[in-house]
């Protein structure tokens, strides 16, 4: 704000402590590194300045504000976020959402998982890949080891759940291993019965899982801010 003329403001003249004082040198010190920083920066690029123009300087800039360049012209991130979330943006709420609501289930029920169990569970689906590695196989699909983690999470945690719950009786297993038997992984008798209870222990738990997540998409308070 512009003051009139005749309007004199006093002078304030603080005092600085000693303690303050003796710390100056070093305050001063700390101020001028990211100066230093910078000027070693620009330096050092100097000749890359020289030889390509401001483009090479730019570089890192560019990689943030750009997703990629096609003959120099770069599409800009949030050209790309906004496509994003158009094309996907609701269906990937709507799987954050399903993950949250078992999360919070299997919390409240106080059952945890451990990294062992979890490698436990994806050493014996690279038994089944036939030499195949998982890793490739995620990677072909855009995701990596640590998505799959925190699939075996929740896929752990729920077999944790209603596995008790369900029952397989040898009957069953026999008659499966009758009606699939060449389909069923095993060498010997007790390695196909052993695969056949597992797959119909999984099965009976995927019946009561899905059950039992319709009621709670039906209970559960969700407010999706995409709707």
């Amino acid at each position: 704000m512009n003051l009139p003329t005749f309007i004199k403001l006093p002078k304030i003249s603080l005092p600085i402590p000693a303690s303050v004082k003796q710390k100056l040198p070093t305050l001063i010190f700390i101020l001028l590194i990211p100066l230093g920083v910078l000027v070693g920066y620009f330096f050092s690029n100097i000749k890359a300045f020289m030889a390509g123009g401001y483009k090479n300087l730019l570089t890192p800039v560019d990689k943030i504000m750009y997703v990629a360049k096609v003959d120099g012209v770069g599409i800009p991130r949030g050209e790309w976020d906004k496509m994003l979330k158009t094309r996907y943006g609701k269906t990937a709420a709507k799987d954050l959402i399903d993950v949250y609501i078992v999360r919070n289930e299997l919390k409240k029920a106080g059952i945890t998982v451990s990294d062992a169990e979890i490698d436990a569970e994806m050493a014996n689906i690279e038994k089944q890949l036939g030499g195949q590695s998982l890793e490739s196989i995620l990677s072909q699909q855009g995701r990596t080891l640590a998505d799959f983690r925190s699939d075996m999470y929740l896929q752990v945690g729920v077999n944790k759940m209603f596995g008790p719950k369900v029952t397989v009786t040898d009957e069953e297993v026999a008659q499966y291993v009758t009606t699939l038997g060449d389909s069923i992984t095993g060498a010997t008798p007790e390695e196909k019965n052993a695969s056949a209870r597992k797959t119909l222990t999984d099965q009976k738990i995927g019946n009561e899982v899905g059950a039992w997540f319709s009621s709670l998409q039906a209970t559960v308070k969700v407010e999706n801010y995409l709707d």
